[in-house]
């Protein structure tokens, strides 16, 4: 699931340079085959994360002390490798939040550009009921900061994927507010997901593709931070009942 709209994003992104290559031509439904195509390359990817590591160890391409940058340490190699190439439950339901998260950074990629006037048009399904240049050009999309919501959401998922990535594999035991953090934002995402869906479908009557992708990926995350949240939530519970003996 998460790689298939991992996928989806892919494509979607792939459409947008098309879209500029030939000036905003008329997109085909059959040019859709395109993320579909995608999506498997990216499920592939992802079913085997467990067997295949990601990249060499930390330690090994560890940075000349001499030159100019940041500096590593060996809770921050511990991370690199944790998250790249060990594998356990709580790490497979991180990877699926980080998976979702960029899913829907992806879609709002797209909406950016046409809010921010990159793209004439949006590259949608024909679809009844969809029409992004509608919803996204509207008022509403605007009215926050005055700026493209597109932007406030990117921000707002990119901030989810560093909560997802932030933290060694046994975060739960060591660090558990970390969870409870993403579980928090994680829930923030997909209430204003939900409002969104809500406010496209009242207001406009009509919905945009990838800002509906970019809410499905919110929901989709919620039940993935459940079970390290509720590791967390033990583990402070733990440390209150040790402090009271």
């Amino acid at each position: 699931m998460v790689g298939f709209a991992a996928l989806i994003a892919s494509g979607g992104l792939l459409l947008v340079w098309i879209d500029l290559i030939v000036r905003n031509a008329v997109i085909t439904g059959g040019t859709f085959l395109i993320p579909v195509i995608l999506a498997f390359a990216v499920w592939r990817r992802t079913a085997s994360i467990a067997d295949a590591a990601s990249g060499p160890p930390a330690a090994t391409v560890r940075g000349r002390r001499d030159g100019i940058g940041r500096s590593s340490s060996s809770y921050a190699e511990r991370v690199s490798d944790d998250l790249r190439r060990h594998d356990s439950a709580l790490l497979t339901h991180r990877r699926r939040v980080a998976g979702l998260s960029l899913t829907a950074i992806g879609a709002l990629w797209i909406v950016g550009a046409y809010q921010n006037g990159l793209l004439r048009s949006v590259p949608e399904p024909p679809i009844p009921g969809l029409h992004a240049n509608a919803v996204d050009a509207s008022g509403e999309a605007y009215r926050l900061l005055g700026t493209p919501d597109s932007g406030l959401g990117i921000g707002s998922y990119a901030l989810t994927l560093a909560l997802a990535g932030m933290g060694s594999a046994d975060r739960a035991r060591h660090s558990p507010l970390l969870p409870l953090l993403l579980a928090g934002k994680v829930g923030l995402d997909a209430l204003s997901g939900s409002y969104l869906f809500a406010e496209q479908i009242s207001k406009h009557r009509r919905l945009c593709s990838w800002w509906t992708l970019a809410a499905a990926s919110s929901v989709a995350a919620v039940p993935q931070v459940l079970p390290e949240a509720a590791a967390a939530w033990r583990t402070l519970r733990s440390w209150r009942a040790a402090r009271t003996t």
